[in-house]
């Protein structure tokens, strides 16, 4: 009752809540690009008392903790939640806009053996990324394309060998009821148990071969980030 009775005499209703990014610079570890960037949150909101006395208000907001925070009349932190809070004055029945923005300096790790193609070629784009970086990235961005490629491929090879291994199981099933007596007529039976056989070894063949290029582009992407380590 008397929380309901304050949130009838304070109104809060987010008006505007933009964010937008801002490119810091990239770094090389052992096993991903690290883009570090500022984030600025922009968050407009209309408050309104309709109280006889002055209210504060607890906006709870999602900061990291060298977050910076302006527009508020002050800032709280409860350790125990692990929770920020804008405290947000309103004068007596009163109707204020209030603008708060919020700056954050954040991380976020590209690993070259499963990142995405629009995150690489976003990178690739940033007008403010050194040039020193371009053509490593460039690289990077070729190899990963490969990897993705060669994954869809193995996936479709997966998918062969499956059906490969119930035909010739099914073929060996029908050969075998026909008896050992069925002479002439399990000739063409025979005949497409052996090309089954001969498609079995050709997909163990491929399958060899995309294990041996998936490993190579992933020695070739470790062995970019090692070259690039220490760059930033």
């Amino acid at each position: 009752p008397e929380e309901e009775m304050e949130d009838q005499l304070q109104e809060l209703e987010v008006l505007e809540d933009r964010s937008k990014e801002r490119f810091v610079k990239l770094e090389a570890s052992t096993s991903s690009l690290t883009e570090h960037f500022l984030r600025t949150r922009t968050l407009k909101v209309a408050l309104r008392n309709r109280d006889s006395e002055a209210r504060e208000v607890y906006l709870g907001l999602q900061v990291v903790k060298n977050g910076k925070v302006s527009g508020a009349d002050a800032l709280d932190y409860v350790r125990a939640k692990g929770q920020a809070y804008a405290i947000l004055r309103a004068a007596p029945g009163k109707r204020g806009v209030r603008t708060l923005t919020i700056v954050e300096g954040l991380s976020r790790f590209h690993y070259p053996q499963s990142a995405s193609l629009e995150g690489l070629r976003k990178l690739m784009k940033e007008p403010k990324l050194q040039a020193r970086w371009r053509k490593p990235l460039a690289e990077i961005l070729t190899k990963r394309a490969a990897l993705k490629a060669l994954g869809r491929a193995r996936h479709k090879l997966r998918n062969d060998t499956r059906d490969n291994q119930r035909e010739l199981r099914r073929l060996r099933r029908h050969l075998q009821a026909l008896g050992a007596k069925a002479g002439a007529a399990a000739a063409p039976l025979v005949k497409r148990i052996l090309v089954a056989e001969d498609e079995h070894k050709r997909l163990r063949a491929e399958g060899n071969k995309q294990r041996s290029q998936r490993r190579a582009l992933r020695e070739a992407l470790s062995a970019l980030l090692r070259k690039l380590r220490g760059q930033g």
